[in-house]
């Protein structure tokens, strides 16, 4: 008699490539798996980065939700979708599995236990706002007890979970198609392209990035700064601006062409956990800079696939132009790395183990 096979629902008020990737990772390692998701584009913050076109994962039910209210958002940034309870509960899972400590789904179906167990996983880890500090609290009283397993996509989500109070937080990295995401263009053949991936705002730190790029061009020939992403508050300073080129949002599948076409990706995000712009970068075999607060899934190596560096622009100028010189030929990493923390493969198997062992 075969093993059974775990049914999983991914359980959020809406939906990104992000959680496509994870139930695309599930599938690879065997489990049955639906995306129940409201039919709402994100809310907060991330609604100024734009509409990103992403693939639709096949088996998603989409379902209506309610709170529009601005203020209420401010405290509550996810919207409600009062029927994915009952949802769930007709689809007879095994597992729930729910992101971030703040989001109305983990709440429903941690308070709303039925037979399925509830898994979080949360991809922050500078929750320090006044309404965090709420969150926070009536996590740890009220929510952690709840809930059957932790996951943190880095290092320090997992402190930041385990901050308040879970206990066996694993740390499991985002997965991305490492197929769609891979070298295409030898290194050896790119231009000094520096790449920035996301909204051109001052959130994200990119004025230092900018500033950074003054110095870089002094020492390296023809180099050029591209970014791609959704207007903010720097946009139009960009045009002022040599060498620098703002490409605007683009799809995600369209991602991979630009990956490869620079020699480095610049991530300046204060306090980001790995997103999916890091991994995939290196996927493409493309090495990164970070600054020194960016997580990560493993412990860092400076020179391994790139630098962390201190928040200001002359030590990001020093990073960047070792990458640009390629003196350490730390691009022949890149990829390797990838394959080993972020395939859809590695990623499902580890989810996999956590659904397994909460399970028995």
């Amino acid at each position: 008699m075969g093993r059974h096979s775990l049914k999983v629902a991914l359980a959020l008020p809406y939906a990104s490539f992000v959680e496509v990737n994870m139930c695309k990772a599930f599938e690879k390692a065997g489990m049955d798996c639906c995306l129940v998701t409201s039919q709402r584009e994100r809310l907060d913050y991330r609604a100024k980065m734009g509409s990103i076109e992403f693939e639709r994962f096949e088996e998603t039910i989409e379902l209506p939700c309610i709170m529009d209210n601005h203020l209420l958002s401010a405290y509550a940034p996810f919207p409600l979708v009062p029927s994915m309870f009952d949802v769930v509960k007709k689809l007879d899972v095994d597992i729930v599995s729910v992101s971030e400590h703040i989001s109305s789904a983990t709440w429903m179906f941690a308070v709303r236990k039925k037979k399925w167990k509830t898994v979080l996983t949360e991809h922050g880890n500078c929750w320090k706002s006044p309404r965090d500090k709420i969150y926070n609290l009536l996590t740890k009283k009220v929510l952690i007890p709840r809930l059957d397993g932790f996951v943190g996509i880095a290092l320090k989500s997992k402190a930041f979970l385990e901050s308040l109070g879970a206990r066996r937080v694993k740390v499991i990295p985002n997965p991305i198609d490492c197929n769609l995401f891979r070298p295409i263009v030898r290194y050896s053949e790119r231009e000094n392209i520096v790449l920035f991936a996301g909204r051109v705002d001052t959130s994200r730190r990119l004025h230092l990035l900018i500033k950074a790029m003054q110095n870089v061009s002094r020492k390296v020939d023809n180099v050029k700064l591209w970014i791609v992403g959704a207007r903010g508050n720097l946009s139009e300073y960009l045009k002022k601006e040599k060498n620098i080129g703002y490409l605007g949002a683009k799809a995600h599948v369209e991602m991979p062409m630009y990956y490869n076409k620079a020699k480095v990706l610049v991530n300046t995000v204060a306090g980001a956990g790995c997103g999916c712009i890091t991994s995939e970068a290196l996927a493409c075999g493309t090495p990164i800079v970070g600054i020194e607060d960016l997580d990560f899934p493993f412990a860092w190596k400076n020179g391994e696939c790139g630098y962390l560096t201190k928040n200001n622009s002359e030590n990001l100028a020093d990073a960047i132009i070792k990458l640009l010189l390629d003196e350490k030929q730390v691009h022949k990493n890149c990829r390797g790395i990838a394959l080993r923390e972020f395939s859809y493969e590695v990623v499902g198997k580890k989810y996999q183990e956590v659904f397994e062992k909460i399970e028995n």
